[in-house]
C-alpha cells in the first residue's frame, strides 16, 4: 500500500470516483476521490437564515500534508442571499463529515460577515478526517 495514503482511502470505491491528478515534475501524482455526492444541505435552515448554497464540490485527499495516516477533506463551494442581497447577522458555515455508522469524523467552519456580505460568498474549506466519509452535512448558523 502506498504510504503517501491512509489505509482507509479509497474503502468505498463505487461510492467515491477516483481521480488522478497528474503531478509536477518530480512529485508523486495524487489520488482524489471525488465525494460531492455525498453533501447533505439543510434547505429548511438555509430558508430560515435567508441564503441558498450552490456551486458544491468536495474531494478527499492527502496532497498537501505529509503524515501518512492523514486524509483530508476539501469543500468548495458559493453561497447567495435570497433576500435581497443582504444577509441580517453574521453567518458561520458548519461542515461536518460522517462515517458509516453515523458518526462526526472531521468538522470544520467558515465565517461570513453581514458588513462586508455583498450578495454572494465562494468559500473554499479543508479539514482533517478520521474515517471514510459517507455524509457531508453544510449548514449555516446565526451569530
Amino acid at each position: 500500500m502506498d504510504k503517501k495514503r491512509p489505509r482507509w482511502f479509497g474503502a468505498f470505491p463505487s461510492l467515491l470516483p477516483t481521480i488522478l491528478r497528474p503531478a509536477a515534475a518530480g512529485e508523486p501524482s495524487v489520488v482524489s476521490q471525488d465525494i460531492t455526492s455525498t453533501i447533505e444541505r439543510l434547505e429548511a435552515i438555509e430558508d430560515q437564515v435567508g441564503i441558498e448554497f450552490g456551486g458544491f464540490s468536495a474531494f478527499v485527499d492527502n496532497e498537501r500534508f505529509d503524515e501518512a495516516d492523514e486524509a483530508w477533506v476539501t469543500v468548495r463551494g458559493e453561497l447567495t442571499s435570497t433576500d435581497s442581497g443582504e444577509i441580517s447577522d453574521d453567518l458561520e458555515i458548519q461542515f461536518a463529515a460522517y462515517d458509516d455508522k453515523s458518526r462526526v469524523v472531521g468538522t470544520t467552519s467558515h465565517w461570513i460577515f453581514a458588513e462586508s456580505f455583498l450578495g454572494i460568498d465562494i468559500f473554499d474549506v479543508s479539514f482533517k478526517i478520521e474515517a471514510p466519509v459517507v455524509r457531508l452535512r453544510v449548514y449555516p448558523k446565526r451569530h
